[in-house]
This record gives C-alpha cells, sequence and structure tokens, in this order.
C-alpha cells in the first residue's frame, strides 16, 4: 500500500523548477515538502492532466483542486506515517518531527546532526544502504528495518525515503517517513505459544527414550530425561535441574577439553559433535559415555542437545587393549625410533634399546634419568613447557624438531611426536616417539639459506631485501625514523661477459661483492638484487651520512681491478640514492625512484651518483619514460597496435616490381589517439620490450598476408623493422621460424630490416640470423645506413641484401653538397657489393629527381607514397 501511495503521492521526485504552486503552504514543521514536486492524485495521475480535469478549466478552479488534493494526501500520509526526518547526502539529520523523535526516544535537538545508522540496528545496515541506491536511481524507496530506541530497545518499522533537491535543482539529501509496524507482539506470542506446543510434543517423545538426554545453555541444564539421570545415578531429572550447572558431573580431568569444545561453539569454530568422556556419577564413581551434540532451539533462543549412551565396558576394554599394545611399544627394541615414556616431572620411565643406542646410553643409564638433561640449556625451557602442554592438552598428538645430546656431546636433530596416555596404573604419562632426521635438518637449514642468499655472491637476494625493505618503510611511517636506498648498477660487467665469458663475469661479481662488504655498516644490508646490480639499505641514518656510504662504494669499486688471465680491467657503477621516509609510499615506488635515479647517474657518465630529490626534473623525465613501460604492456595486453604499409617504389628508368612496402608499427592510446613510434620506441629499447613488440609486429602481419593471398601473388617483398634486442635471441628466430610454418607465408616474400648500429653491436648474432633465415629465402636491408662511423668496415661482413641511405642525407641532397656526396657515394659502394640501395626521407619531386640522377635504386616518402593503415579481416 505504501508503494503505490507514494507513488501516487510523489511521481517523479525530481524537482520541477517549471512547475510551482503558490498560495500552498510549507509543512508548519520547516520541511520542504516532498508534495510540492510534481503532484499527483491517490490514484497515480498527475494533477492538471486530463484524467483530472473538470469541466471548469479556469486558473483559480484549477488552483483550488490542486490545494484540495494536497490537503487530502497530507492526511492519508498521516494516518500511514508516524513520524518524518530529514536528512542530508551524508547520512545525518538535519530536521526531525517530534513524533519522530518520540518513536526513538530522543528529543529533537538530540537526534539533529546524529548519523542514521545510530537509529538502525547494525544488522540491517546492509537493506537500508541497498534502499538508498534504488532511491538514487528511482527518486524513492521503502523498506523495512529494525529500529534502535536511545534506551537500546529495537522495534520493526516500515520506512519510506525520498530524494531531496535544493532551489538550483541538486540532489541535497532525502526525506524519511517511517511508522511502527502493529501486530509484532501479537505475532510473537502466537509463535511463542506454538513454540511451547511442540516442545511438549518433544518432551513426550524423548522422555521414554533409553538413551539419556538433556537440553542446556552455557551448561546450565534446561531439560533432563529420566534416562539421563539414571546414567549418572540420580533418582530423579529434578536433581539435576536444580544444579547451575552440569560441569561437576565431567570428571575433572575431562573439564579442560570439554570447556575447549565450549567455547569453540560460541565462538562458531567447529568442534566434535560426537565424543567420549568419563562422567562423574552422584556416587563419585566414573561412568564413560559416548556423547553425541547437536544444536537446537529452544523456546526461542539457541542451545545444545546432549545424547549420551553408557560406553564403560567397551571404554576398559579398549584401554586395557591399547595399554598393552603400547607396552608392547615401548618394549620393541629393535625399532628404528627412539621411544621415551615420561613421567609428569619430564623422568624417563622406559626407554627402546635402538634410542638408546642411538645417544650413545644404555636403556638402565637413560631410565631415571630427566629427559631436559638431553637437551642444550638453551632447549630445556622450551622443553618443559612442551611436556606440560601435552599433560594439559592430553587429547592432543603434539610435535615438534629438537636437537638431543648424545653422551659424546653432538647433536642429533629429530623430530619428536609425543601425546599423553595412561599407564597401567590409570597415571597420565608422555609418551614420545622420535625420528632422525638430522640430514635433513641440515638440509633444510641450507635451504633457509639458499632462499634468502644469492647463491653465486653469498649476499642476501632480492626477496629478503625487498622484506627488509618493507619493514624500514613501516618503521619510517610509524616511528619516523630515516634510512635510505643505494641502487648499484656496474658499468663495464657487459663488455668483460661478453668478451672473456660468463665464468669471467660470474667471478667479478664474487669479487666485487667481497670489496662491497668491507665499505657498508654492518647494521646495514648489502643485496645482489640480479644480473649486475646491487643494492644497499642504509638503515637508521640521514641522507648526507647515506651519501657517505655511496661515495665510500664508489670510489672502492673505482680503485678495484680485476684480472683475468693476462688481461685486466677497471670497473665503475653508477649509484642511485633514494632517502627513505614517510612519504616514501611502497616498496615499488622506491625501487622505481631508485631505478630511475641510478639511470640518471649513468646517463651522467663513469661512477656518477645522483641523489632523488624533491621536484627532481632529471628523475622525473626517467620515470615519465619508465611509464612507457606500463603504457606498451597495456597496449599489448589490449591489442591496440596496428601496423600501417608505406610504398618503396622503384624510380630508376624501365625498373618494375610488384609491390614493395615497409610496414610501419602504430599505437592507440586508450582515447583511440595514434602514438607514433618516436614517442615509444626509446623506451621500449632501455626496458626490453622491443622483443615483445617485434613478435606481435611478425605476428599481425604474416597472419594478414596470409589472409590475401592475391595481394601476395603480386607482391615484391614486405620490409619488416627488426630490433637489436631481437637479433641476439635465439628464442625470437624460432619464434620467426615457426609463424612461417603456421601461417604459410613464403620467407621469399619477407625483407627483414635492421638499423646499422643493432647490426654492429650484435654483429655475430646478426649474421647468425641473417644466415639462418637467408638460407629460407628471406632478405636483409641495412636501415639508417650512413649514420654510424663504421658502415663500409663492417658492410662486408653482413649478408643484406638492401641498404637503406639515412633520411637524414637524403632529405638535404639538394641544397646541401656534401649529403649529395654522402648519397652518392653509399649508392655506388651498395651497388659495388652488389646491393641495391633505397632512399628514406623523399619528401617531395625534387628530391626524387637528384636520386634519379644517382641512380638510387627504390625511393620511400610522402613523394611516393604516404603509409596506410593495416586492418586485419580486411
Amino acid at each position: 500500500m505504501c508503494a503505490d501511495l507514494l507513488g501516487a503521492t510523489f511521481g517523479r521526485t525530481e524537482r520541477n523548477p517549471d512547475y510551482t504552486i503558490s498560495g500552498v503552504d510549507p509543512a508548519s514543521d520547516g520541511f520542504c515538502d516532498p508534495l510540492m514536486a510534481t503532484p499527483k492524485n491517490r490514484f497515480g495521475r498527475a494533477l492538471g492532466s486530463e484524467d483530472s480535469r473538470d469541466t471548469d478549466p479556469s486558473p483559480q478552479n484549477a488552483l483550488a483542486r490542486v490545494q484540495a488534493e494536497l490537503v487530502e494526501l497530507r492526511h492519508l500520509l498521516a494516518q500511514v506515517f508516524e513520524g518524518r526526518a530529514h536528512l542530508d547526502a551524508q547520512g545525518h539529520y538535519i530536521r526531525v518531527d517530534q513524533h519522530y523523535a518520540d518513536i526513538y526516544g530522543y528529543g529533537v535537538d538530540e537526534l539533529v546532526g546524529a548519523q542514521w545508522q545510530q537509529t538502525v540496528h547494525p544488522d540491517d545496515h546492509k537493506i537500508v544502504l541497498e534502499s538508498y541506491q534504488r532511491m538514487l536511481a528511482a527518486g524513492w524507496a521503502e523498506f523495512d528495518v529494525r529500529g534502535v530506541r536511545q534506551d537500546g530497545s529495537t522495534f520493526d518499522q516500515h520506512a519510506v525515503i525520498v530524494k531531496t533537491f535544493d532551489q538550483d535543482g541538486q540532489f541535497n539529501g532525502h526525506h524519511c517517513l517511517i511508522r511502527d509496524i502493529p501486530g509484532q507482539a501479537q505475532l510473537q506470542k502466537k509463535a511463542e505459544e506454538a513454540l511451547r506446543e511442540s516442545e511438549e510434543r518433544f518432551r513426550n517423545l524423548i522422555e521414554g527414550s533409553i538413551q539419556g538426554i538433556i537440553i542446556q545453555r552455557d551448561w546450565k541444564p534446561l531439560f533432563i530425561n529420566q534416562a539421563y539421570a539414571d546414567i549418572l545415578g540420580y533418582d530423579s531429572p529434578d536433581e539435576i535441574m536444580a544444579l547451575d550447572s552440569i560441569e561437576s558431573q565431567f570428571a575433572p580431568y575431562e573439564r579442560p577439553r570439554l570447556q575447549r569444545y565450549k567455547q569453540a561453539r560460541i565462538r562458531g569454530e567447529d568442534a566434535p559433535t560426537q565424543y567420549e568422556y568419563d562422567a562423574l556419577r552422584k556416587d563419585g564413581t566414573i561412568v564413560t559415555v559416548q556423547n553425541t551434540v547437536r544444536v537446537v532451539t529452544w523456546r526461542g533462543e539457541t542451545a545444545v542437545q546432549s545424547t549420551l549412551i553408557d560406553v564403560t565396558d567397551r571404554r576398559h576394554a579398549e584401554e586395557a587393549l591399547r595399554v598393552s599394545e603400547e607396552r608392547y611399544r615401548a618394549l620393541y627394541d629393535d625399532n628404528p625410533s627412539m621411544f621415551f615414556t615420561l613421567d609428569g616431572d619430564g623422568e624417563i620411565v622406559s626407554t627402546n634399546r635402538f634410542g638408546a643406542n642411538e645417544l650413545g646410553y644404555s636403556v638402565d643409564e637413560l631410565v631415571g634419568m630427566s629427559i631436559f638433561a638431553l637437551h642444550v640449556e638453551a632447549d630445556q625451557m622450551a622443553m618443559r613447557k612442551r611436556i606440560e602442554t601435552c599433560l594439559q592438552d592430553p587429547d592432543q598428538v603434539q610435535r615438534w624438531e629438537v636437537g638431543k645430546l648424545r653422551k659424546d656431546g653432538t647433536v642429533v636433530w629429530v623430530r619428536e611426536t609425543a601425546r599423553v596416555v595412561r599407564d597401567v596404573d590409570q597415571q597420565p604419562v608422555v609418551l614420545t616417539v622420535c625420528e632422525d632426521i638430522t640430514e635433513v635438518h641440515n638440509l633444510s637449514k641450507q635451504l633457509s639459506y639458499q632462499a634468502t642468499h644469492d647463491p653465486l655472491t653469498g649476499l642476501i637476494n632480492r626477496r629478503e631485501f625487498e622484506r627488509r625493505l618493507l619493514r624500514a618503510l613501516q618503521t619510517a611511517q610509524t616511528d619516523s625514523k630515516e634510512h635510505a636506498l643505494c641502487y648499484l648498477d656496474l658499468d663495464q660487467f657487459k663488455i668483460i661477459n661478453d668478451t672473456c665469458g660468463h665464468v669471467a663475469g660470474d667471478e667479478l661479481l664474487r669479487q666485487l661483492s667481497a670489496v662491497l662488504r668491507e665499505k657498508v655498516r654492518k647494521r646495514d644490508t648489502l643485496a645482489r638484487l640480479g644480473g649486475d646490480e646491487f643494492g644497499v639499505l642504509v638503515e637508521h641514518c640521514s641522507l648526507e651520512q647515506a651519501q657517505r656510504v655511496a661515495e665510500s662504494v664508489r670510489d672502492a669499486i673505482k680503485g678495484f681491478r680485476f684480472l683475468w688471465g693476462e688481461r685486466s680491467f677497471n670497473v665503475s657503477v653508477s649509484i642511485g640514492l633514494v632517502p627513505i621516509t614517510t612519504t616514501s609510499g611502497s616498496i615499488t615506488n622506491v625501487l622505481s625512484m631508485a631505478d630511475a635515479a641510478c639511470y640518471v647517474a649513468k646517463d651522467k657518465g663513469v661512477s656518477g651518483i645522483h641523489i632523488s630529490r624533491q621536484d627532481d626534473v632529471e628523475l622525473a623525465s626517467r620515470q615519465k619514460e619508465m611509464q612507457w613501460v606500463e603504457i606498451i604492456n597495456r597496449a599489448l595486453e589490449q591489442d591496440r597496435l596496428h601496423l600501417s604499409r608505406q610504398p618503396i617504389v622503384p624510380i630508376a628508368d624501365g625498373k618494375k616490381t610488384g609491390h614493395f612496402h615497409e610496414l610501419l608499427v602504430r599505437m592507440e592510446d586508450e582515447d583511440g589517439n595514434v602514438v607514433l613510434p618516436r614517442n615509444f620506441l626509446s623506451a621500449a629499447e632501455r626496458y626490453n620490450l622491443t622483443t615483445e613488440l617485434d613478435r606481435w609486429v611478425i605476428n599481425s602481419a604474416l597472419k594478414w598476408l596470409a589472409s590475401h593471398p592475391l595481394y601476395v601473388r603480386d607482391l615484391f617483398l614486405c620490409s619488416i623493422n627488426l630490433s637489436g634486442h631481437s637479433l641476439g635471441d635465439q628464442k625470437f628466430l624460432e619464434f620467426v621460424i615457426q609463424q612461417f610454418d603456421q601461417t604459410g607465408v613464403s620467407p621469399t616474400k619477407i625483407c627483414f630490416e635492421v638499423t646499422e648500429t643493432a647490426a654492429i653491436e650484435n654483429l655475430t648474432t646478426a649474421s647468425r640470423f641473417f644466415k639462418t633465415l637467408g638460407n629460407s629465402g628471406c632478405r636483409f636491408a641495412l636501415d639508417d645506413f650512413g649514420s654510424g662511423l663504421s658502415s663500409f668496415a663492417y658492410l662486408r661482413n653482413l649478408p643484406v641484401d638492401f641498404l637503406k641511405i639515412d633520411g637524414a642525407f637524403v632529405k638535404d641532397i639538394v641544397d646541401d653538397p656534401i649529403a649529395l656526396a654522402v648519397v652518392r657515394s653509399i649508392n655506388d659502394i651498395g651497388h659495388v657489393m652488389g646491393k641495391q640501395t633505397i632512399a628514406e626521407f623523399v619528401e617531395n619531386e625534387a628530391i626524387l629527381r637528384k636520386l634519379k640522377e644517382i641512380g638510387v635504386d627504390f625511393a620511400q616518402g610522402y613523394a611516393v607514397g604516404r603509409p596506410m593503415r593495416i586492418v586485419q579481416g580486411d
């Protein structure tokens, strides 16, 4: 009814600035009346609509009808809702009427400014929040929740909330109208009567049971049948019902265990539902019972029902058998484990011959000795506590690892399992079984060391370093301690590693680690972070002190000379220094800043140190470049790369070929804007992402060619750029071959372009790459030829088919005679060596004519064709 009434009353709850009603007073309590917004009659029709008009269309008559409808609606609301309030957008009460305050037992002034959570039962907060979201979407919502009065009592209420707006039409909170749900007490009374009837039927059913049944809450008995009283030796259930607690009916040694089970149920944790225990009968004798437990509802509240069966005879038989078996095992001398039976004071009651021999004693020597004498002094207190724990928790099996002293003073490590058993006299004793794990323990100790240390240098590894760095960050933030991080990157390591081999590189790292250990403080952490990178965590010191440590490390490495065979090498290091303060942020942030600072130091030259400071322009520039790493990775993950093809055309008279083009990669940002390679390729090269880009390009290019067989039929060559990193990656070569096999594209249609610089820096691997794919029919072009200093010297060692003349020369050949001469010489030498030439950056007809005069074979640039996007699937 309330939903229909409110739908008819409020209609749309948005404020309508184009519709006002003059002469209608707002509510006398100061509320902004929701009835002022788009009025409707109680049948859901908007006032003034065709359905609500009478025959008199005059404005005076329309106003009278509106006023009459509003009066009627207010009257209906007064009957349905008992209180009203207005809350702001943050859920604070702004205004409440007296009825609303009375319902909750507050004064009006006490509620104003309070949060809505104060008047709603905590378990119903979720209902209010969900209804609030419905109100935001639909303009209003209704729901039932439990209200909380000032005295803490609760009541069921029905609530309706309606969005409100200020005079500018902006959302500013909501009205809340509530009423108490009638009849709840009567319903509860009927439910309680039905429950009592159910309990009576339950009582009649179980009174005749031969099993003992008790219903209790917090060990206070609520119901007991006669069978339960009989098992415990009482004349009638009333004797037990008169007790405040049934705890006295448990054997004293059982009470801790049963108390644990009880507490576990209270906390909602797992506890056994069937178990045995020794119960204390009225006459003081012990009876063993099997107890089956389940949670029930008794008179509207949770209780525990226990069903007992007397298993005393069975338990005695089992106990006798168990004691016999344990005695036999304890005397089983050839068992390859050490057995000890201990009394409550830790005195050895019995042991087996194997255990005595393992420790270098005889059985007679050990019996009567304290078990604590077999442990080093540092372990004796812990061992005492373990024995005490066993006795206090007799049903639990305890396990630990400990070293036991042999008679000769050496230590054997054992995994000891212990539990409490009862001897012949039913006295609790502790039985322990020890397994020799000396070899495993030593291996585990070694593995633990390896988990935190670098195997090559013996320094702390990156994982342990980051754990200690996290601890330093926490102390900086909680205790305002000052620390610093030095990030070290060796400058000449790659040269030594490449020229002398990995064995020499490993030896260099070992020797440098020894040098660094001498220069850092004992409290500081020196770690190998990977490759030729090291970290020094300088704790509890100022930035100035950390700078002195960094300078000491730099000078020590600078003065170090590495000897390998007859060769001698100087070594230098670049260091990024980052302070660790309350504002340092996360581990990732600190390491990123240190890495960037190290790169800045490396850019400055040999043996540089760069200290990260606030408003560090150089560091910001480096970090901005590092951000491209994430951008590139996201673009690869989200497939926001595409290819364009730019034609390469023959310019010599009479020379004709099929389609010849170069594929160019483009990135799209998250807004769909095209990002050119010059913006992200330098970052990709610096952070070793170019191989991933190359893989994407080759995969996309060959898929597109495979799907356009007619185009491929007339294709002369498709030229694809490769990075220097890809040339040196054996897995990349395997990937290229695999792509040819999977797509079926002929290698004779593909030309790979490699920059002159990349080819020269990776001469050996480049030659192997060219030879492997060249044997399959691929062709190769040397890109940006002429930009290096040794172009012609290396050219004869590279099996390339095309020379792409550097556009930096080509674009100036019309006006610059030197540029013209360079282009001419490259073209002439290329022809002499049997290679075809391609001129880049051919931007106009004048350049094109000059190239024809020189005799260059092909041209590429805007003068002959612009790049065109390739769309997969076209």
